[in-house]
C-alpha cells in the first residue's frame, strides 16, 4: 500500500470566463414583440389577420393597421377612460356587461 504524502491544496482564484455570445434578434421581430407586449390580449394569428386586413385597404399600411388595432372595442372603452384598465375592459365585454347595437 502506498502511503500518500501530505500535499498543499491549492485554491484557484482566477476563474476563466465564458465569452456570452448573445443572438441578435430580427428588427421585425423584435418591434412585433413590443406591440404585443402593448396589445396583450391578442395572439399572433390576430396580428396577422389584422395585417392581411389593412394591406388590402387603399393607403398607407401603417395608418390601417393602427386603425385596426385601435379601432375594436375594448381600446376604445380603454381610451375614452370609461374603466381603468383593458383587462378589465376585455373582462366587461366578456361578460355581456357592455354590447353594441
Amino acid at each position: 500500500m502506498r502511503k500518500l504524502g501530505k500535499r498543499p491544496f491549492v485554491y484557484r482564484i482566477d476563474t476563466l470566463h465564458r465569452k456570452v455570445v448573445r443572438k441578435r434578434l430580427k428588427w421585425r421581430f423584435v418591434t412585433l414583440r413590443l406591440v404585443k407586449f402593448y396589445y396583450s390580449l391578442l395572439t399572433y394569428k390576430q396580428f396577422r389577420k389584422l395585417a392581411r386586413f389593412a394591406k388590402k385597404k387603399d393607403g398607407l399600411f401603417e395608418n390601417n393597421y393602427i386603425l385596426a388595432l385601435e379601432g375594436r372595442l375594448v381600446n376604445f372603452i380603454y381610451r375614452t377612460c370609461l374603466i381603468e384598465s383593458i383587462f378589465k375592459s376585455f373582462f366587461f365585454i366578456k361578460s355581456g356587461f357592455i354590447t353594441l347595437n
